[in-house]
């Protein structure tokens, strides 16, 4: 069961035959530097994949030791199986899926949570290793700073520039940038007419380099004023609207373009309006 996974890899120190490079515990998720896992909302649950490979003086009995593990916050998390205990070989790996979830009203903040294991060798129990670890990052409250401005316009659309910032989903974002940027997910434009209607919307993603995007279609009118707004979601799923921001479209380009009568110095132009 090799599988190449991110995680924090800490190498168990054991007694009674077994040495220090006999497990392996992997814990996978995104952040292999930090061993965060994605932003949640407080009472959102997800799952957390812990590995034990037995790499030489086999076969081991191990599962996760819960009266050891998980610090203070042991009711977040759920064993899948029961903690069974599981027999590996060398070259083997036990898997242990665990279900997070921080209850209801847990505070924005970042939460360690170690996790030990219980070896058995022989019947014997092994002793002597260093806990993995994850933590988990609670986010509940939504984007800041949100700006929007006007960066251009044609006659048929509005190319806008915006930003925003979230504080707790930044945290994971400064080592992910894949997933994101300033802790956001997503940016979500629309334009309103006077009557408050949307007539046009557009995303862009928080990974994108620039953060400007052009807004619009057949719906929207040359030389007409809308209200133009930026929605920001940070990567818990919260999400903030920005005040409107008054735009207007371009004039549609002149056509039927007729030149007459020319003179010496003039000539007469005639187009459509």
């Amino acid at each position: 069961m090799n599988k190449k996974l991110n995680g924090a890899v800490l190498l168990l120190c054991m007694a009674l035959g077994a040495t220090a490079q006999d497990l392996t515990i992997t814990i996978p998720k995104t952040d292999s530097t930090a061993y965060r896992c994605y932003p949640v909302k407080a009472n959102t649950a997800f799952g957390l994949r812990s590995q034990i490979v037995c790499n030489a003086n086999g076969p081991f009995s191990v599962n996760i030791d819960r009266a050891l593990s998980f610090s203070t916050y042991g009711s977040w998390v759920g064993i899948v199986d029961d903690n069974t205990p599981i027999n590996i070989s060398t070259g083997q790996t036990a898997i242990f899926d665990l279900a997070v979830q921080p209850p209801p009203g847990t505070q924005d903040e970042q939460y360690t949570l170690p996790v030990n294991i219980k070896a058995y060798k022989n019947g014997s129990s092994v002793s002597g290793f260093a806990p993995a670890q994850f933590v988990v990052i609670v986010d509940n409250t939504p984007p800041t700073d949100i700006a929007l401005s006007k960066r251009s316009a044609s006659s048929q659309s509005v190319t806008l520039n915006f930003d925003a910032f979230d504080v707790m989903s930044k945290k994971y974002t400064d080592v992910n940038p894949d997933v994101g940027r300033k802790g956001i997910k997503q940016f979500t434009l629309a334009l309103k007419d006077q009557d408050d209607n949307i007539v046009a919307t557009s995303t862009s993603l928080g990974t994108e380099p620039s953060w400007h995007k052009a807004v619009g279609n057949s719906n929207v009118q040359p030389n007409t004023t809308y209200t133009a707004f930026v929605t920001a979601t940070d990567l818990a799923g919260n999400s903030a609207t920005s005040s409107g921001l008054s735009v207007t479209t371009a004039p549609r380009a002149p056509h039927n373009l007729v030149a007459a009568s020319p003179g010496y110095c003039s000539v007469t132009l005639t187009w459509d309006a």
